[in-house]
């Protein structure tokens, strides 16, 4: 086998021009190798050194099928590299090399694109590691990817029934990659990019044998090559851990992103190898006791049996002073009666639904159905969509979004024939308290392209004291984490600044952030981190994290927890440790104190905070404003202070009235003084 050259860097950057689609199946946990050591149950392993042969096999060493290869090979990533264009065709015995039902498939590729547009290379998926099963031409395993719509995925056949699960991913062309799937047919599939898990579903299938071969670079029957390059190749028998692929990486050449933290993003990230104990992080000061609520009342803002109504800080919330509030929610028609009914994203509720804008007049009691207001309509054809977004030299309205009086909304749609699952984030912007909105809206771009994934939600964005400068906190693509967004043109633009921070163990991402300029001009960012598995609450994981900045956004620190175990003051507490928290909301009142209000999703169910009476030095044990909820499908909140010193929130629960799926989904609110 050939020694890997270790100073052979595979240079990798958060830039998606293309795309992966993988298949097959996860993994529990497996045992770690030492590092330069190759992990065991090793089935076969071609390293492309000037000859096909396999350098390790459990079979014959040779390929069953070799048309059209070129001679000599070209450089790889180490050593020489297998090519494949059209009309090349390399396959290998399956016998031996591969077991459908355990194992992983890892490897390194460079498509080679050469300027050929997405649109030349078509559609259709382009076959990296393809086998088939016994008597069919159906795929058992395929790796393979997506040159136009950038992404990820795993696709398999589970019972003659074709299944593809996936999500965005970083892909660039003509720079090398590495890609891993593991699969074992009783837990599900996993697949990795640059050493990173980008995809994992828990799915249990019956596997088929294998097929006589197994492809490289193309589809089973040599269809859908990759126009580009594949070396070391590795088969396993059974599905390796996440160290185990992380080790795999680094041992076969691969060096690790690091984000930029200490200045705006400038192009290709810098390159640095992940830290596994970036998230022990302990508290760093014991709890201060949770303060008291008084005057807590519970009232119904928006329910119908015959609607879904979720989600409400994915909308719009203003208050305006004098009891005035809009809060916005997502509003769909909805059976609850199939799985289908209730279901999040694309494909789910969200794909129906309306946004729909309410508006109080009494603090948040009352809602006039007469009052309410589509800010937006998910529903429309994909040509109105594109219509809609598309509007190019547009005459533009020159709102003042420093008035009081003015509203974002930053909205997210779903184009899936352009771009698969990878949503459009746009904003709107009102001049009248949500009343009347814009017709053209501004899209906000992820700083590496159109096609990658961005997002923003309701928390307020800060007005900084220029006059003139908006500051927006979004949240983008794996690896993920929050970015400050800014606009110096009353939100007819934004553009991306710098980037908060990301989880540098791998294990997870920071998000759900929001952000608050305290009175000493200090910004801070908060979001929660949630990882890859379980719940329980360590250090930074799993946990609501504080992020903060002394220079207006341009620089951060290394996050700090601000949450503890979770168990004082709510009845029937958790395991210890085991919080799941969903969307925090920080509002700062006007004493000078920060309470970040959160969704709780671990028995008790409910929704919770945290107040903080030093500039979030310090932190209060959980305050418990509702620990009634009878499924996890709730929470979402959005919140103010009131003129009268009251906290107001408003959120999304479940009805416990007789509907499919535990109940009917409404939007809740509740108000209270804090002692």
């Amino acid at each position: 086998m050939a020694c890997p050259n270790r100073s052979s860097a595979a240079a990798w950057r958060i830039r998606c021009t293309g795309c992966l689609l993988l298949a097959m199946a996860v993994s529990p946990a497996g045992g770690t190798a030492a590092r330069g050591e190759e992990p065991t149950n090793l089935l076969f392993h071609a390293s492309f050194e000037d000859k096909l042969l396999a350098s390790t096999t459990r079979g014959p060493v040779g390929p069953g099928v070799a048309l059209n290869v070129p001679s000599p090979l070209p450089d790889g990533k180490v050593g020489k590299a297998v090519p494949v264009e059209k009309g090349v065709r390399l396959a290998y015995p399956a016998k031996g090399h591969v077991n459908p039902g355990s194992g992983s498939v890892l490897l390194w590729t460079r498509p080679q694109w050469q300027g050929r547009t997405p649109e030349d290379l078509g559609l259709g998926s382009r076959g990296l590691f393809d086998c088939a099963t016994v008597g069919r031409d159906n795929s058992e395993l395929y790796l393979a990817y997506f040159a136009r719509i950038p992404g990820i995925a795993a696709t398999f056949d589970s019972l003659g029934k074709k299944e593809m699960h996936g999500r965005p991913t970083p892909w660039t062309d003509d720079r090398w990659h590495h890609v891993a799937m593991t699969w074992d047919c009783t837990a599900g599939i996993s697949l990795y990019c640059d050493a990173a898990e980008v995809m994992r579903k828990t799915i249990a299938w019956k596997p088929r044998p294998a097929g006589p071969y197994f492809s490289v670079g193309s589809g089973y029957t040599f269809g859908n090559p990759i126009a580009g390059l594949v070396d070391e190749l590795f088969v396993y028998d059974r599905p390796l851990s996440r160290d185990e692929i992380l080790e795999h990486f680094r041992w076969t050449g691969g060096k690790l992103p690091r984000m930029p933290y200490r200045k705006p993003y400038d192009g290709p990230v810098e390159q640095a190898g992940l830290d596994p104990s970036y998230l022990k992080v302990p508290q760093r000061t014991p709890l201060a006791p949770r303060p008291e609520l008084d005057g807590l009342e519970h009232f119904v803002i928006h329910y119908d049996r015959k609607w879904y109504c979720g989600h409400p800080r994915q909308g719009v919330f203003a208050c305006f002073g004098g009891g005035e509030l809009v809060v916005g929610h997502n509003h769909a028609p909805c059976n609850y009666a199939v799985p289908f009914d209730v279901r999040h994203d694309l494909g789910g509720y969200h794909s129906r639904a309306v946004m729909l804008l309410m508006r109080s007049r009494d603090g948040g009691k009352t809602w006039p159905r007469e009052d309410e207001v589509a800010v937006y309509d998910e529903t429309m054809t994909t040509a109105r969509k594109r219509a809609f977004l598309d509007q190019p030299g547009a005459r533009r309205e020159p709102y003042d979004m420093f008035r009081p009086e003015s509203v974002l909304f930053f909205g997210r749609t779903y184009l899936p024939e352009d771009r698969d699952r990878v949503a459009v984030c746009f904003a709107l912007r009102s001049p009248d308290k949500g009343r009347t909105w814009e017709k053209v809206p501004t899209i906000v771009r992820h700083p590496d392209g159109d096609l990658v994934w961005v997002h923003k939600d309701c928390h307020p964005v800060v007005r900084m004291p220029d006059g003139k400068t908006l500051l927006a906190v979004m949240g983008l693509a794996e690896p993920g984490g929050p970015a400050i967004y800014a606009s110096d043109d009353h939100g007819l633009s934004w553009r991306f600044t710098s980037r908060v921070g990301w989880d540098r163990s791998g294990q997870g991402t920071f998000t759900y952030a929001g952000l608050l300029r305290m009175p000493d001009g200090e910004l801070h960012c908060y979001a929660l981190h949630i990882a890859h598995g379980g719940s329980a609450v360590d250090g930074l994981k799993n946990a609501i994290c504080l992020f903060r900045s002394a220079d207006g956004g341009k620089t951060w620190t290394e996050p700090v927890p601000i949450v503890g175990q979770g168990r004082k003051g709510w009845k029937n507490p958790a395991p210890t440790g085991h919080v799941h928290y969903r969307s925090p909301w920080p509002i700062l009142l006007r004493d000078g104190r920060i309470l970040i209000l959160f969704a709780r999703r671990w028995m008790p169910m409910g929704i919770g905070g945290v107040v903080s009476r030093d500039a979030g030095r310090t932190w209060s044990e959980e305050l418990v404003v509702r620990d009634d909820g009878v499924g996890p499908d709730l929470g979402y909140p959005v919140g103010c202070q009131l003129d009268d010193g009251r906290i107001f929130i408003a959120y999304y629960n479940t009805m416990p009235d007789g509907n499919g799926f535990g109940g009917t989904r409404y939007i809740a609110g509740s108000r209270f003084r804090i002692r």
